[in-house]
């Protein structure tokens, strides 16, 4: 069972409760009130059914790395990556299911990169001089936040 599973089970049980809310609040005269219950039913349901969607995902994805173990050719899911449509065809995730490396693989969790990114564009932007030290003046060195 994947966290998306569970989360569309929990998602699809708190569709019903709200459902069973609002007919409930209908039946005691107050109508506006299971409007708003409602609408959460129908926001609940919408999360069931794109977190089931994310969970056959994550199955096909296993069962592909699985048959690629066993050594079949195995032709890449449609669309090869979640990221891919979105990015209209340049950028892959790290879960892309392309044989070998995708052209642009972005880093699912490169602190080190996206740093460097930073540094690039703050030399860009101030001429080079490139603040390395924290401003008030204690000698401590200058950070951005983030994971070291």
């Amino acid at each position: 069972m994947t966290t998306h599973l569970r989360y569309a089970i929990g998602a699809a049980t708190g569709s019903l409760i709200c459902l069973a809310f609002a007919t409930a609040l209908v039946l005691d005269g107050l109508p506006w009130i299971s409007l708003t219950v409602l609408g959460t039913a129908a926001l609940l349901a919408w999360d069931t059914r794109r977190e089931t969607r994310l969970h056959r995902r994550r199955l096909a994805e296993h069962d592909l790395a699985r048959r690629r173990a066993l050594g079949e050719t195995v032709p890449a899911l449609t669309p090869c990556c979640l990221l891919n449509p979105r990015s209209k065809g340049h950028a892959h995730d790290h879960r892309c299911t392309l044989p070998g490396p995708a052209t642009r693989v972005l880093p699912a969790d490169d602190t080190t990169a996206g740093w460097t990114a930073y540094q690039r564009l703050a030399a860009q932007l101030t001429g080079g001089n490139v603040r390395t030290e924290c401003p008030c003046g204690c000698g401590r060195p200058w950070s951005v936040g983030g994971r070291s």
